[in-house]
């Protein structure tokens, strides 16, 4: 941008400056994505079960834009400032944060949601990542959710004659945490008061032909049509693979709640047989609850 500034000499200059770019909001289709880059593949690895732990901060501002909302505002900006001819350069942030805000804890909560009910092909562990705002967590997280089955997966995979995938897998979705890790945990609020300016300069005709007014943008219908995108463009799914799809995830997630069971057993048995202090505390626990079941017929009666 410095060089720009200083080499522009009397050409009309704008500076158009987007946030995280992500899928297509209607143009060429809703949901249109042709990469794994970025956003799409963190949630590519979450869709897969890949992707088990990430280090946000819930509130602050998910600043995403739509990739047909960026370039529609350059072919707007490159209109206006070639015809206009501003004598100061003008610089229009093409973000979401102020106009049409959305939080990390809500993009989260309603793309999980989405995986669930939108599963993609090939899942391998049921979708349910946690969100921390600590380093140390994270670390555990990775370890125990990351590292621990990737070592498994890989060795069940050796002792069956077949190549080892699972570490450098995912060693490819940690640089993917690292990328994103520095907009999920920080926040910046861009002034849109230029961006707001030109769309009111638009005849009605040109705001629908180059609409990158995101003040119109309903973030859920977004996000669903983005991993349906996801399902269709990139791993070429056809819709009529979505209940086999759906059907896998509910397999998925019985034997999601079936192993943290097991994990709960074993961390209680061990307890139990280790600790004096965690015997007393089930035989109180056990004492409270076969009491407070004599006192409800007398209780009723009140």
């Amino acid at each position: 941008e410095s060089l720009v500034l200083d080499e522009r000499e009397e050409l009309p200059v704008a500076i158009v400056r987007p946030s995280i770019v992500t899928a297509s909001w209607r143009e060429p289709f809703p949901g249109w994505v042709d990469n794994y880059n970025g956003f799409t593949g963190i949630i590519v690895s979450c869709g897969l079960g890949l992707l088990q732990s990430v280090i946000v901060e819930k509130d602050r501002i998910a600043d995403v834009i739509p990739v047909d909302v960026v370039a529609n505002m350059l072919i707007s900006v490159a209109w206006h400032t070639a015809t206009t001819r501003p004598e100061h350069v003008r610089v229009y942030h093409c973000t979401s944060g102020t106009l049409q805000r959305q939080t990390w804890g809500e993009v989260t909560a309603t793309t999980q949601k989405l995986i669930v009910r939108h599963p993609l092909p090939h899942v391998m562990r049921f979708p349910k990542v946690a969100l921390t705002n600590s380093a140390a967590w994270h670390s555990l997280n990775l370890y125990c959710l990351h590292y621990l089955p990737a070592c498994i997966g890989d060795l069940a995979l050796q002792l069956i004659g077949r190549k080892p995938r699972f570490i450098s897998l995912y060693h490819k979705v940690r640089k993917g945490i690292d990328v994103v890790q520095y907009f999920t945990t920080n926040g910046w609020l861009f002034r849109s008061n230029n961006v707001v300016a030109l769309v009111d300069e638009l005849s009605s005709t040109d705001k629908q032909l180059f609409n990158f007014d995101v003040r119109n943008l309903e973030w859920y219908l977004y996000w669903e049509q983005y991993i349906l995108g996801i399902r269709k463009y990139l791993f070429k799914a056809e819709v009529s693979k979505l209940p086999e799809a759906r059907k896998h995830m509910k397999w998925l997630y019985i034997m999601h709640l079936c192993l943290n069971l097991l994990v709960v057993t074993f961390v209680w048995r061990l307890l139990m047989t280790r600790s004096q202090t965690a015997r007393n505390l089930c035989y109180f626990m056990l004492t409270f609850a076969m009491r407070l079941c004599k006192m409800l017929p007398s209780l009723r009666t009140l």
